[in-house]
């Protein structure tokens, strides 16, 4: 599952979260994807929307990019 949060931010699930945190904030930097945040959705009732919550302000943080 991928949310995106704008071109430069997003939300992914990924991996086992008995074996890693599994709820990954991600931003486009130089044109790769890279990981800022991560939760683990076990240890954490609220991983899904700390990670929104947490996607949202970094997105209004960013410069609007430059349309073509």
């Amino acid at each position: 599952m991928i949310t995106n949060y704008g071109d430069q931010v997003r939300v992914r699930r990924a991996g086992n979260p008995l074996e890693v945190d599994d709820v990954i904030v991600e931003q486009l930097l130089e044109g790769e994807w890279t990981k800022v945040l991560a939760y683990n959705s076990l240890s954490s009732d609220t991983a899904y929307t700390d990670a929104r919550g947490f996607a949202q302000r970094l997105q209004k943080r960013l410069p609007a990019a430059n349309p073509s």
